[in-house]
């Protein structure tokens, strides 16, 4: 009995995966995203499971503005900033919690969690984005400091992004290396 003990025992440490350590990219690389939501790393990556989906998936309107959706296997993050036409920054908005976005939508951020299907938005006071680089509709490069996301139905719960930056070039993202 104490030998089929041990042997379960030792399966299942054997069994048990470490959690790597994700790599927060710096800024400088292409087709990158990284912040903490409520002090955990968030990386976007292929999620999903039949039919994956792109970590990074980006669309540049007309007017040069931006919709860039993060995800993972928790987290669709999705930030709209309207019509970049110079660095510095653009404050965020409140919005309706709709991930779509339109051109006539002002600079926002919806954040989906997955697994609590709850959806935190912008507000007026949530913060600011910093566009430190653009070039047209194929390279964007922002960051930001601290946002706070208040949840759609219950506005006093909050979410806070912090440390984020963003590099993106859409002419090479999602490509096959």
């Amino acid at each position: 009995m104490r030998n089929i003990i041990i042997i379960m025992a030792v399966f299942c440490f054997l069994g048990c995966e470490k959690e790597e350590d994700q790599v927060i990219s710096p800024i400088t690389a292409e087709n990158t995203f990284s912040c903490s939501i409520n002090g955990v790393t968030f990386i976007p990556e292929t999620h999903g499971g039949f039919i994956p989906v792109a970590g990074i998936i980006v669309s540049v309107f007309d007017n040069n503005s931006w919709r860039i959706i993060l995800g993972d296997d928790k987290y669709d993050l999705v930030f709209f900033i309207k019509h970049i036409d110079h660095t510095g920054g653009y404050e965020l908005h409140p919005n309706e919690g709709e991930k779509i976005f339109y051109v006539e939508d002002e600079t926002g951020i919806v954040l989906e969690n997955r697994t609590t299907s709850e959806t935190f938005i912008s507000t007026e006071n949530s913060g600011t984005i910093d566009v430190l680089s653009f070039e047209g509709e194929e390279k964007l490069m922002f960051q930001f400091d601290e946002i706070e996301l208040s949840s759609l139905n219950n506005p006093s719960s909050t979410i806070i992004l912090t440390e984020g930056k963003l590099n993106i070039n859409s002419n090479t993202l999602n490509q096959e290396e």
